[in-house]
């Protein structure tokens, strides 16, 4: 199958061909999410998976599907094999799950940090300081070797931890100190690692102005490195956002959103993707489920446009209907086309999601798109497409989904499918088989208001697929299988 998305501004179509001959490229993974593939990934779950993360190059995924218990096990995933449409689930690349052992590694795995310049990934445990630090490459991993225990100094417990971007320091979060007490969970702490004594030195604590810091994540953005994180102890009221530019000798705290509207809740994960780009991508996560999608400014300090924003209903849904009580495990690919959350399904069962949009190719701007696919007078075109949006720049704008051929030189085994909309008001859909330049077989207007008449639909973002049989000679719409044919 090939997958298609024809995009033009201001209109934002998305559009699935079994037949088109060009190739599909991706397009980022809130457009029009769906899950691409679900991977089991634990056994034994006492309570929510926590934190998940991945090295600095994108190269490997860390998947803790654990919480309170020590029983389930911690994988590492391949990305580019978790990204590649072409792999099922059942053949991603993973290194076999490894389980923590009962003493001396620590209590309850929860977050982790990954480094591939190392070849280490450390596992933060909030019940105990100690924790462990594990040999990443596969053989190691997968039996255990290089499986060090690893303790902080002066006994913090730390959940929430990320490598900078050389591995120079890890930054964690301050969960308790080594009596349990939480005094101080604002604070955010820079650590070097003795690999010889597996010891972790606090070198930095720096007093944010969050109440709570559960997850941080850092990147580099325009230069700077930058550590995020949001306030994780505001169980109602607005979702602020902060960066600390660690750069320098002098720490510096920048406000990136003071609230977001509809986003409330405890912040699990603050993560980014394009942040090389000019226009920064970042994702804001609450356990409540909700999540918030922000075009951040190019020196990823404040918050340009909020892009998109998921409810809680709409995660789970899209993750599988489960029951999961809190959302705390999210990442994202650094080009921002695929995520991955994990969703807890039971006591015993949670499966890794990885998300994305359908592939798309973009079109010229013109009306007609040449797909490279000429329709035989034997062929049948089953053509998937959703509204996603609408700009509000123009009153109208069209588009030709599927043209077999620009100049309708053979009109006697032509095929076409046009759609248009305005911002707000009517979408129209024509599609003809045969003679293109005299007729449309089918003609339809729908409006996002009335709803009504025989061919109509809303204008909503949900997919329909246009069949033309261009051997009986009749044109179909189907919404979830069901075609209803109109000629």
């Amino acid at each position: 199958m090939k997958i298609v998305r024809y995009a033009f501004n201001p209109l934002r179509l998305l559009a699935v061909s079994l037949v088109a001959g060009s190739l599909p490229a991706l397009a980022a993974w809130y457009d029009a999410p769906t899950v691409v593939k679900k991977i089991p990934v634990a056994q034994n779950i006492a309570t929510n998976p926590h934190f998940i993360n991945k090295a600095e190059d994108d190269s490997i995924l860390l998947v803790n599907a654990q919480s309170e218990g020590d029983t389930a096990p911690t994988f590492l995933f391949d990305i580019a094999s978790l990204v590649d449409r072409s792999v099922p689930a059942a053949d991603v690349a993973v290194r076999q799950p490894v389980s923590k052992p009962s003493d001396g590694y620590g209590t309850a795995w929860k977050g982790g940090a990954i480094s591939a310049k190392l070849g280490l990934a450390f596992m933060g445990g909030g019940l105990s300081s100690e924790t462990c630090a594990i040999a990443t490459d596969g053989e190691s991993w997968a039996k255990g070797i290089g499986l060090k225990p690893l303790s902080t100094a002066n006994g913090y417990r730390i959940d929430g931890l990320d490598f900078s971007a050389d591995s120079q320091y890890l930054y964690s979060n301050f969960y308790k100190d080594s009596t349990g007490g939480d005094t101080g969970q604002g604070k955010l702490l820079r650590w070097t690692y003795n690999a010889s004594t597996g010891v972790l030195t606090l070198d930095r604590e720096f007093a944010t102005s969050l109440t709570r810091v559960r997850n941080i994540s850092v990147y580099t953005v325009n230069g700077k490195e930058l550590v995020y994180c949001g306030e994780g102890g505001a169980s109602s009221g607005a979702a602020k956002v902060i960066a600390i530019d660690v750069s320098g000798d002098t720490w510096t705290e920048h406000v990136v959103s003071d609230g977001i509207t509809g986003l409330t809740g405890d912040i699990t994960n603050v993560k980014l993707s394009n942040e090389d780009s000019a226009n920064p991508v970042m994702y804001v996560l609450c356990s409540s489920g909700k999540l918030a999608v922000c075009r951040l400014a190019a020196d990823g300090l404040s918050v340009a446009e909020v892009v998109k924003t998921f409810d809680a209903e709409a995660l789970h849904t899209l993750a599988g209907g489960t029951t999961t009580a809190n959302f705390r495990s999210f990442e994202v690919t650094k080009d921002g086309k695929t995520a991955f959350l994990v969703n807890r399904i039971d006591t015993t069962n949670a499966n890794l999601c990885v998300l994305g949009t359908p592939a798309y190719i973009e079109s010229d701007g013109t009306q007609f798109i040449n797909t490279g696919y000429y329709v035989k007078p034997t062929s049948r075109i089953e053509l998937d497409f959703a509204f996603v949006d609408f700009a509000n720049t123009s009153a109208y704008a069209q588009s030709r989904l599927f043209d077999n051929d620009a100049n309708n030189s053979k009109p006697s085994i032509a095929a076409a499918v046009y759609v248009g909309g305005s911002a707000g008001g009517d979408c129209s859909l024509a599609a003809c088989i045969g003679d293109c330049d005299s007729s449309y077989n089918f003609a339809g207007v729908w409006t996002s208001n009335s709803g009504t008449g025989t061919k109509n639909a809303y204008c909503d973002s949900v997919k329909r697929t246009i069949v033309l049989d261009e051997l009986n000679k009749r044109i179909a719409i189907a919404v979830d299988g069901t075609e209803v044919w109109y000629s």
